[in-house]
């Protein structure tokens, strides 16, 4: 018997993530591209407390360089493959939104 698997997995170009963090960033809840490396995107979430001392959580993405129509683009593959900062272990959950923002955002869904 053949294993069979399906799997939702969503890529996007960079700019684009960048623009869904933007938009969903606010007084509440803050989010960035904390850093981009060869091979890694750390995306940082942030709930400050009620004096406004921010306390971030990084999620690491992989990423890759591609070219598209000849045009060389950041890919991000929206698969968390580590947290950093999350001593709570469910901050993952605040990251949580990425796959259907972007797909809303590209396909205007």
């Amino acid at each position: 018997m053949t294993p069979r698997l399906a799997h939702d997995t969503v890529i996007v170009d960079l700019d684009t993530l960048r623009k869904v963090l933007a938009d969903r960033h606010g007084v509440c809840h803050r989010f960035e591209v904390a850093s981009v490396s060869k091979n890694r995107v750390k995306v940082g979430y942030s709930n400050p407390d009620e004096y406004g001392n921010a306390d971030w959580t990084y999620a690491i993405f992989p990423t890759y360089q591609t070219q598209i129509c000849g045009v060389k683009a950041r890919i991000v593959v929206l698969e968390i493959v580590r947290m950093v900062n999350d001593p709570d272990d469910f901050n993952w959950q605040s990251f949580d939104f990425l796959k259907e923002a972007c797909k809303k955002e590209v396909y205007g869904q």
